[in-house]
Formats: structure tokens, sequence, C-alpha cells
């Protein structure tokens, strides 16, 4: 008999596929990649984790370096194999991101004359003489060929092969191999560039890259933000509007392109660009089939993100109307029922007696354990009583954290009393069925109280305790999942999040934090912890059925 393979803790060097919901945050943040400058991903991908510690891992994701707070030795997370590493699609991705990085790095090397006659031929029949960039040389990527491109890169994110791109689709080099110095005015001092290449950014703006003369390294410059004029060689002072247009030249349609173009020209007095022509409409007859396809390709890229949204919208309304069903025919049943006499709740004598017993012992001096609070797991057969007796129990710790005392102390969070409010006015969960809306709030809410207090202890192979100092905000933590069933890594639409009964577990977690004090991540129950069983033994015996 083969017995089934127990899950290793990751090492440095191991590669997991990362989700949409796997939490993460950016470490490079400083980072500036002119290609893919100030955006964030959020994309699944492969992570491949390069450092292991006690708070967490860090692992790099479309090369970019993330931290996240999920431990090593997490039973969830199990290193991919040789063989579904080579079978990845992501693995695609990866080598085209590595590529563009490669091939943007710039060396000042002597760049071989690239004129394409052709192409410059077609720009000056289809658009205008460019004087700019004729003095430029190089060598023009045209419109078709970057279009085709991010097209390319749009369809293999939505496959999940690469990260999906934030911004405008249409962007990338525009001209490359130029290899001439200019000079210009920016953030006002002289600089000497030499240019290797002009990018349009995923924000439309345009970039001048190359190798700063001053400090020989590579920089890249906005050309928005380039003071008067640049000087090219050997055509000179050129008007650093008049450099825009050109290159907006290789951006636009010669419709759009022209009505700005002529607009210009007539500011500064200059003639308009010259019509079409023969040429000019001919190429435009050729190019229709190429806008069609373009147009195609958008229209089935739409039509896959409405059958996938329209989807996860019917599972969505499946669970509803399910969970709404359930209730309306235990409501039914319930009011079938004959009402009962006595205690309703099965074992509700037994858990009444520990805590007395429990409040006894500290009253007199003696030490208690926080677990004289697990027989209270009976009265979970009541799921809606629960979830108002723990909303009561939110309710007075946001007037204790509102006193001065509660937020003087070293151990409290300065922004608890609001974090508490907001917690309580998601919604009062009185109902048998919670709507969906407030589970995303709620799954919302626990990231939110998560990262006030980041970090964990671990307390066995695979077991953690959390490592924040303020019980409250920790209260607070327990109380949404145990009232809504959400969790940091569970889908918000989780189907379990319908059900009137809350979680046992973090029922627990909420009535310890309540009723022990939050020393050293251990619970410890002292003189206070008897006023606070008291309450809790009020509060149920103040129900009508009790």
């Amino acid at each position: 008999m083969i017995m089934p393979s127990k899950s290793r803790s990751l090492r440095p060097g191991d590669v997991i596929r990362i989700g949409h919901e796997f939490p993460r945050r950016r470490v490079d943040e400083d980072a500036i990649d002119y290609l893919r400058v100030h955006f964030d991903t959020t994309s699944p991908g492969l992570g491949h984790i390069v450092e292991v510690g006690d708070d967490g891992m860090t692992f790099s994701l479309w090369g970019h370096l993330f931290h996240t707070s999920v431990r090593a030795g997490n039973p969830n997370l199990r290193p991919l194999n040789r063989l579904r590493l080579l079978l990845a699609p992501e693995r695609l991705g990866e080598a085209l991101l590595r590529r563009d990085v490669a091939a943007a790095q710039v060396t000042m090397t002597e760049r071989p004359t690239t004129w394409q006659p052709l192409v410059r031929w077609w720009l000056r029949r289809a658009r205008a003489p460019l004087p700019a960039l004729e003095a430029l040389g190089g060598r023009i990527h045209p419109p078709p060929l970057r279009w085709s491109k991010a097209r390319l890169y749009s369809w293999l994110g939505t496959l999940g092969a690469m990260q999906r791109l934030s911004g405008f689709l249409d962007h990338g080099l525009l001209l490359d191999r130029i290899g001439v110095t200019v000079t210009f005015d920016y953030s006002g001092r002289e600089r000497q560039l030499w240019l290797d290449r002009i990018v349009l950014h995923k924000n439309h703006n345009i970039h001048l890259v190359g190798i700063d003369l001053d400090s020989q390294e590579q920089r890249t410059f906005r050309l928005d933000k380039i003071y008067g004029t640049v000087t090219i060689p050997p055509l000179g002072e050129v008007d650093r509007d008049d450099l825009y247009w050109q290159i907006e030249a290789l951006c636009m349609s010669r419709a759009g392109w022209v009505w700005y173009w002529n607009r210009y020209q007539d500011r500064h007095g200059r003639p308009p660009a010259p019509p079409i022509g023969l040429v000019g409409k001919a190429l435009s007859l050729l190019a229709k089939p190429a806008v069609f396809l373009w147009n195609l390709s958008w229209i089935v890229e739409q039509i896959i993100h409405w059958v996938q949204q329209t989807r996860q919208l019917v599972w969505l309304r499946y669970w509803h109307l399910r969970s709404r069903v359930r209730w309306h025919i235990q409501e039914f049943r319930a009011a079938r029922r004959p009402v009962p006499r006595g205690p309703t709740l099965p074992g509700e004598q037994a858990w009444r007696r520990r805590l007395e017993r429990a409040i006894a012992t500290i009253e007199a001096g003696g030490a208690e354990q926080v677990t004289c609070l697990l027989p209270m797991r009976a009265l979970l057969s009541d799921g809606l009583a629960c979830r108002v007796f723990l909303r009561h129990l939110m309710e007075l710790t946001l007037a204790d954290a509102k006193s001065a005392a509660a937020n003087s102390a070293a151990d409290s969070h300065p922004e608890a009393p609001d974090m508490l409010a907001e917690v309580l006015a998601i919604s009062p969960p009185t109902r048998q069925v919670i709507p969906v809306r407030e589970l995303l709030a709620a799954k919302a809410m626990l990231l939110r109280l998560k990262k006030l207090q980041p970090g964990g202890k671990r307390v066995g192979i695979h077991a953690t305790r959390r490592a924040g100092k303020d019980a409250r905000l920790l209260l607070a933590e327990s109380y949404l999942a145990a009232v809504y069933n959400v969790s940091e890594n569970a889908a918000p639409f989780a189907p379990v999040g319908n059900n009137a009964t809350p979680d046992a577990w973090d029922f627990y977690r909420t009535t310890c934090y309540f009723v022990a004090r939050w020393d050293e991540r251990r619970f410890r129950m002292d003189a206070s912890s008897a006023a606070r069983l008291l309450v809790i033994l009020e509060w149920w015996g103040a129900r009508p059925d009790a």
C-alpha cells in the first residue's frame, strides 16, 4: 500500500502558483523599469521563492519582488514538480518578459544605419515631411507591429500565460537604434543624452531612453517635461512640441494626426499637411483588413469577458437563491413545531455551570484557564442567537475602546475605535441569509484589519497564532470570520458564507478575546475576567426562551 506523501515546507528555489487572492505586497516599490514603470501587478502566475523567514516569504512574480505573510509550512502550498513546471502556460509569459527586459538594456555602441526607406517614404506620403525623425534616423516600428504585439500580449494575459497588462494597449517601442547625442534642458539644467530609443509608455507619455553622458548611466526622460528646445544634429534646435507631434505621427491614425497637426501648424503660421493622394488612399484600403481583424479581436475578447462575468454572476445568484429557499423551509418547519418549555439549547446547564465555577474560582483568587469557554459551543445549535450574541460583545468592546484609559495602553492601536465602528456598520447580522455584498464587505474589512497588525507565531508544525498586540482588533477579526464565514484566502462568494451557524472555532476565539487578557500571544484570565463572564451569563439569561 502506497501512503500519500506529506507536503514539505517551501524552500528558496521552489515554484508555486500565485492566484488573485494570494496576499502579497510589493518589495521593490522604488524599482523603475521604463517599459513597465509604476504599474503594480495583481495577476496570477508562477511565484519563485527567493527567501523564507519567520514572518513569511519573499517571492518573484512577473519580474517584481513581493512579500507575503503566508508561512512556508502552509499545507495548502505545494511546489510544482518538474513536469508541472514544464507544462505551465505561464512559462511562455515569463520568457517573453525576460526577453523584453534584456532587450531594454542600452549599451553605448556603434549602431548600424537603419533608414528603412520604404517606411519613411510611406510616412512622407501618408503624413507629411517629418524632418526631426529624418535627422534622428534609427529603425521605425510601424503601428501595425506594435498593435499586433500588444494584442498578442493581451490574449496571453486572458489565457493566463502572462500578466494582465495595465494602462493602454498600444504602447511599446516607436524608434530604436538611433545612436544620436541630443541636448535639452531637464529639471533646471542642461542634459546630454546619447539617444538610443523612443518609447510610448502605457500612460501615453513619450520617453527618451539612452545614456546620460554626465553620469554614464542609462536614463529615461519624459518628453513633456523637457523645457524649450531639443538640439538634434545635424538639424539643430527643434521645438519640443514640434518633435512631439512628429513622433505622434507613429502613434495615431492619419485622420486624427492630420487634424491635430494642421491646428499646430496653423498656430505657428506654417503650411498644413499635404492631402493623402492616390498612394495614401491605396494604402488606406490595404489597411482595412488589418483594422477589421483588430476590431474582431477586440469583440472576441469582450465576449469572453462577458461570458466569464455572466458565469460568476449566475453562480452567485444560484447560491443566494438556494440559501433563501433553505431559510424559508427552516422558518416554515420552525413555525409548525410546538414551543418547548424551559431551556431550549442542548447542554445549556452544563456550560452555565462551567462558567459559574470559573467565576467563583477567579473571585476567590485562584487561576482559571480560558478553555472554560469551550462548553459554550453547545449554543451553536441556535445560529441566529449566537450571531446576535457576538455582535453584543463587539458593541461592548467598542464602548470600552472609546474610553481614554483603554486607548492609552501600550498595546492599543490608535485606529482600533474607528475600525470597530466600521465592522459594526457593515450590517447587523440578524438575518438567516447574509447577502453577498455583506460577505464582500466583511472580507475587505478582514484584510484591512490584518494589515494593521501583520504577522503571526508558529505554535506547531502547521499551526500559527496571530501576533497582533491589540486584542480588540483581534476580536474583530474573529468576529468577522465567525459571523460571515470569510477568510483571507477563500473566495468572497463561497456558499459557506450563507450558513446561519457561526464558525465554531472563531465563535470560541471571539469570546476568548472578550473575556481573557491577550498578553505575549497568550490568553490570561485575571480579576476582570469574572465581570466579563457575568456579562455573558446575563445576556443569555435575559433571552425570552431562557
